[in-house]
């Protein structure tokens, strides 16, 4: 099939109105990620995507209109970002009218530049679900291993090789689907099988020394889901560091690793005297931190919090303290490890990438 992508980046002038949190009253102040336009043509069909909260019927039709021609099918979709400028007039706080028509421009060049790069090329698709990238915290239960195992069984008949990202599958089960098909794992880490591995080991070590130094002799650790890679490496890290200072660590376990958990969570670790708290992740982090504040506390004056992923700092209040990890890099990593072996078996590496420890308003 003939086939094209294209991405186009939208600027947007700082004090643009931000979506996706009704507490949130201030304009934007600056671009960390850009806001883009993305453009994917199948033969006659284009599938646009926008990196904002949502679009309203007339901000679709207007796209859509200005880019059906040539193409036969037009699918437009919002990417639901909360950390984007407001795209909606009169809806989720307004919107920028200036934003508003640089998105519109953006699309028409997007879907143009997509048709232009068009190639020859195999297509094949999936449905995947709760893969990892995002959780459910509604219904936490539709997690697991069995839809992980059945999303995999209808991917593999369709591609040449397989990209598994932060798998709950038994270690047995990916290695008879390394077997079969070549095979690269994120966070994962099964000897015999090539797999990239995000370390936030060297940033919790120095996130720990920074509460030390601070005065803290009472430290907890929040842990994520059970079957995780990450909490396990993460949970001995913090071992680690603590006995590098005399320390034992409060430890405790959120079992789906949602907000929902981290919030419940919170009376629990107040309880146990903690002043400081490593997160397993920003999701549990900013439970914790919503805990904390309707019990009055104020952080980081009475208690402190580090998170890890860097993927909500910008969104909490104070802004959180984490592990900053690149997972672009590990992406591109894993895509490249996967496209070398070309029709031989991949070759077993184990390739480690370090986080970086960024402070904020939340450590003190």
């Amino acid at each position: 099939m003939m086939v094209g992508a294209s991405v186009v980046e939208v600027p947007v002038p700082n004090g643009t109105l931000m979506a996706g949190f009704a507490a949130r009253d201030e304009p934007s102040a600056g671009v960390n990620d850009p806001l883009t336009v993305r453009a994917l043509v199948i033969e006659d069909a284009c599938w646009i995507t926008v990196d904002v909260c949502g679009l309203d019927e007339a901000t679709c039709r207007s796209i859509i209109d200005g880019t059906r021609s040539p193409f036969g099918r037009v699918v437009l979709s919002a990417t639901h970002t909360h950390s984007g400028p407001g795209a909606m007039p009169a809806r989720l706080r307004g919107c920028s009218a200036e934003v508003l028509t640089a998105i519109c421009r953006a699309a028409t060049r997007a879907c143009s530049q997509a048709t232009q790069n068009r190639r020859l090329c195999p297509v094949a698709y999936a449905a995947l679900s709760n893969i990892g990238v995002a959780r459910n915290r509604r219904h936490p239960e539709i997690q697991g291993s069995d839809r992980e195992a059945k999303m995999i069984g209808r991917l593999a008949p369709q591609v040449e090789g397989l990209i598994i990202a932060s798998s709950r599958l038994p270690e047995r089960s990916l290695v008879t689907i390394a077997q079969r098909q070549p095979t690269v794992l994120i966070n994962r880490d099964i000897a015999g099988i090539a797999r990239v591995l995000i370390s936030a080991s060297d940033a919790l070590i120095e996130g720990i020394d920074h509460f030390v130094r601070a005065g803290h002799s009472r430290i907890a650790y929040v842990g994520g889901p059970p079957r995780s890679w990450s909490d396990g490496q993460r949970h001995g890290s913090v071992v680690r560091a603590l006995a590098n200072h005399g320390l034992e660590g409060l430890f405790f376990q959120a079992p789906t690793g949602t907000h929902a958990d981290g919030l419940t969570m919170s009376d629990d670790v107040l309880e146990s005297g903690a002043t400081a708290v490593v997160a397993f992740d920003d999701v549990i982090a900013h439970g914790l931190v919503s805990g904390f504040r309707a019990r009055g506390l104020q952080i980081p004056d009475d208690i402190c919090i580090l998170g890890c992923d860097d993927t909500l700092a910008v969104t909490t209040y104070p802004p959180l303290s984490s592990v900053s990890l690149d997972l672009s890099k590990a992406a591109r990593q894993a895509v490249e490890t996967l496209r070398a072996t070309g029709d031989r078996e991949v070759i077993e590496q184990r390739i480690e990438l370090e986080g970086t420890l960024v402070l904020r308003g939340t450590t003190g």
